[in-house]
């Protein structure tokens, strides 16, 4: 830097002194032709443009050092100080200044580490306590077929032999009250066990579970539905859990909102991806209304975030909408 000092000398100083020189060489060349006179003069001139140069590219390397150490980042080269006093003590405040900036860069850093950890931690969390409502809706699924069922089964078959027996009526009003209460009841457990955990996800695979699926939801709606799910095979378990619940709160709510006619339901892999497909040819968006409710779609695009997906979910008048799952095959 004190090179740098005194390029910059130098160019102060030959400024004020070409006058100078070239006064001095002209009256040198006076005696002289005027053409060397002037040849001399000329000369002086651009000395003095080359010394000015040389200090100029000199400054120039300086200033794009301080550049570069305020745009670079922690462990950057300080400036070092020359010059004058008042000088010195400008570039020790802007030294000061870049420790300062690299001390927040570093606190900061720390702090986006912990909250990346903290998030990857509250993701773990997450998918464990969806692991664990899993195997608690399986447990009180077959708690309820087990026990409950098979007890109203029992009842109803117990109910009609009573009455055989007694010689009652079976189409009288208080044996069909009786026996409507007991097959009503029987029926809501079956439809709760599914709804908690539906056999065919555990015994049939994730294709048929989607096909009962439908059909419970759509029978006696007008609604069409179909589902091709045989391209996805044996997904994980937990992947064939995450696309049947995103499934089911996706075709739940075209029968709550979409208004729609026809329904498309499609499962299956493309390249290194599970997809889900749920395709309808309802109203989509409404003015500003969304094609689904916010609490919907938030479980939908939280259920794929947790094994590491994607949700999309794309709407428009007269289109219709669709809600696209991509799940990675290794979770």
């Amino acid at each position: 830097m004190t090179a740098s000092l005194s390029y910059c000398v130098q160019l102060c100083v030959a400024l004020s002194m070409a006058p100078v020189l070239a006064v001095g060489l002209g009256t040198m060349a006076a005696p002289l032709s005027p053409l060397l006179g002037g040849l001399l003069a000329i000369s002086a001139l651009g000395i003095q443009l080359w010394i000015v140069q040389s200090g100029l590219r000199r400054a120039n390397a300086w200033l794009e050092q301080a550049a570069s150490a305020f745009e670079g980042g922690a462990g950057q080269q300080r400036l070092a100080p020359f010059g004058p006093a008042r000088l010195r003590r400008a570039i020790d405040a802007l030294n000061r200044m870049l420790e300062q900036r690299d001390r927040l860069d570093e606190a900061m850093g720390v702090r986006e580490r912990k909250l990346e950890e903290a998030l990857a931690q509250l993701r773990r969390m997450s998918r464990q306590l969806v692991d664990v409502q899993e195997r608690e809706r399986r447990a009180i699924a077959h708690e309820l077929h087990d026990q409950i069922g098979q007890a109203l089964t029992a009842a109803a078959m117990r109910l009609r032999l009573l009455l055989r027996r007694h010689g009652i009526d079976p189409r009288s009003e208080d044996a069909e009250r009786l026996t409507l209460i007991l097959d009503g009841a029987l029926a809501d457990i079956r439809e709760l066990t599914r709804s908690l955990r539906p056999a065919q996800l555990d015994h049939l695979g994730l294709a048929s579970a989607l096909q009962d699926l439908a059909r419970r939801l759509f029978e006696g709606t007008g609604i069409r539905c179909k589902v091709a799910a045989d391209a996805i095979g044996q997904p994980p378990e937990a992947v064939a859990v995450a696309l049947y619940r995103i499934a089911q709160e996706a075709l739940a709510n075209v029968v709550r909102h979409a208004d729609a006619s026809e329904v498309r339901v499609s499962a299956g892999l493309e390249q290194d991806s599970y997809v889900l497909q749920v395709a309808n040819d309802g109203s989509g968006f409404v003015g500003n209304h969304a094609p689904m409710p916010g609490l919907a779609a938030e479980g939908i695009h939280e259920r794929a975030a947790l094994l590491g997906g994607s949700a999309a979910i794309r709407a428009g008048p007269g289109l219709g909408t669709i809600v696209e799952v991509r799940l990675p095959l290794r979770v």
